[in-house]
């Protein structure tokens, strides 16, 4: 719950408390009383609803660009035969990879979830299958050998761990990458959001 809602649940309680009051004034005839009590009553309950409405577009904002990071690749240095790199993901040990190539790419499977079921607290889901060197020019990536990395322990899929109930939730199962450029002692933080993999490079 954002800050906004809870003011608009701190003003709607006063807010319904002076209009009831209104109402119970205006059956005892009490005009007067019953229209300040009720005009205050009903001015308070716009606030509410107004500060409501701005806490939910907010939450769903915040929803929708949700994003968590999930590794880290560091390049190390340049050898004669490739690149010294090693991948950090969350919660396990760093690993060692040496990639060819002027780029590294990392590849994901990914589930993507309807944005109705991200608001109701739903999460991308994710995998990291690959680490690969990939070269800028296409005519080096024909010619010139490759390096890749398979970083799954088995054969099932994402799709397969989810419920059955859970199915009609979700949007869409993909592969999804990002790549960046190999430079000597360069750090780049890797995140999941609500539409795949986003990498960055850390200062």
């Amino acid at each position: 719950m954002t800050g906004l809602s809870l003011i608009a649940l701190f003003v709607g309680i006063p807010a319904a408390w002076l209009a009831l009051g209104g109402i119970k004034h205006l059956f005892q005839r009490h005009l007067i009383r019953a229209g300040v009590q009720g005009g205050f009553g009903l001015g308070l309950a716009g606030i509410a609803a107004l500060t409501g409405s701005l806490g939910l577009n907010v939450y769903g904002y915040q929803r929708l660009t949700w994003e968590a990071p999930i590794a880290e690749v560091h390049v190390i240095q340049a050898l004669d035969d490739g690149w010294l790199v090693t991948l950090s993901e969350t919660n396990k040990a760093p690993q060692e990879f040496l990639l060819a190539g002027q780029q590294w790419r990392l590849e994901a499977e990914v589930i993507k979830w309807h944005s109705w079921a991200n608001v109701l607290g739903l999460d991308s889901q994710y995998r990291l299958e690959r680490l690969s060197g990939r070269y800028a020019d296409v005519a080096d990536s024909r010619r010139l050998r490759g390096s890749a990395y398979d970083l799954t322990a088995d054969d099932s899929t994402l799709l397969d761990q989810i419920p059955s109930r859970w199915r009609p939730w979700v949007d869409t199962e993909y592969g999804g990458g990002v790549y960046m450029p190999l430079d000597a002692g360069a750090r780049y933080r890797i995140a999941i959001t609500q539409t795949g993999l986003l990498a960055r490079l850390v200062p």
